[in-house]
Order: C-alpha cells, then sequence, then structure tokens
C-alpha cells in the first residue's frame, strides 16, 4: 500500500515535472510557432517568438564567433545554455542553485584561474542571464560577487548583449 502511494507520488511529480518545468521553451507553454535556425540542438524546436529571437542571437554569436566547444560558466538560472550552444561548462551548469555550495564554488573559480596563470587553459566565456540576477528571488550575492571578482581579475568585457543574456569574454 504504502509502495504504491509513493509511485503514484512520483509519477504525479515526474509529470508535473515535464509538462510545468522542463519542455517550456514556449512561453507559459503556449505560443511554440518560431524555430531557431543554424542550431543543430534546437533544430525542431518550437518556441515563443521571443525566446526563439533570444537563442537565434545567441546562436549567432557563438557561431559567428567560432565558439562552438568553448569553456563556459553560465550564472543567472540558464543550466540549458551549454547545451543549446553547444559549449563545455567548466564549473556547475547551474551555479546559482542553494544545492551548489558556495564554498565550491569558490574553490572552483579559484581552480580555474590558476590554470588560466599557468598558462593551462583559457579563460572560459561567461554567460549571464541578467533578467534573473536582477530579479531578488533568484540573487544570489556572494555566489555573483565570486562570479564579479573572477571576471575583473581576468579583464572581462561584455562582447554581446540582447534583452536577457550577456556574453563576457576576454582578450584571449
Amino acid at each position: 500500500m504504502v509502495s504504491s502511494l509513493v509511485l503514484a507520488v512520483f509519477y504525479v511529480q515526474c509529470i508535473a515535472f515535464g509538462v510545468l518545468y522542463c519542455y517550456q521553451e514556449a512561453q507559459n507553454g503556449v505560443g511554440g510557432r518560431y524555430r531557431v535556425e543554424y542550431n543543430p540542438v534546437l533544430a525542431g524546436t518550437w518556441m515563443d517568438a521571443y525566446r526563439a529571437m533570444e537563442m537565434q542571437e545567441l546562436t549567432d554569436y557563438v557561431n559567428t564567433n567560432n565558439l562552438t566547444g568553448s569553456d563556459v560558466i553560465t550564472y543567472g538560472y540558464a543550466p540549458a545554455l551549454p547545451f543549446y550552444l553547444q559549449l563545455k561548462p567548466v564549473i556547475n551548469s547551474w551555479p546559482d542553485l542553494d544545492s551548489y555550495n558556495i564554498g565550491v564554488m569558490k574553490r572552483n573559480i579559484d581552480d580555474i584561474g590558476k590554470e588560466i596563470d599557468s598558462g593551462n587553459r583559457q579563460a572560459p566565456i561567461v554567460i549571464i542571464n541578467t533578467k534573473n540576477t536582477e530579479d531578488e528571488k533568484y540573487a544570489n550575492p556572494e555566489k555573483l560577487d565570486i562570479l564579479e571578482r573572477f571576471m575583473k581579475r581576468y579583464g572581462y568585457t561584455g562582447r554581446f548583449r540582447n534583452d536577457s543574456y550577456v556574453i563576457m569574454e576576454t582578450e584571449n
């Protein structure tokens, strides 16, 4: 009896997660009539016009600057961006989550800095979802401060910006 109840709750959670969260590329799950071009990962994915425009701009920037396969740090509740843009996350791709400890994030960022300093790696690009970092319910000032100090140390500048995202790079 208990195992049946647990199983039923599990299935409800899985379905709710999938319907309400995972597969909502279209705003509110409706209006998905647009596609992103020249992005093999998003081929066949329908989105609302605004989301498709943003993803198309990011895709175009990555393609134009030959960044596919590059190392990346994402921030601002954008864990799928490395996958969508075919980039390699160098830290947890969802660093904003509370389960990604601040101390672990700092250690990971410090390790990347040591590798940059020793010449063993180039600085990764950084993509920040600015809408989510400005929203108090998503903001984590301590983690954002770690990332901002890292970017300042290595001379990152904004190379691309749209309504939701900024791509920061160094002069590498």
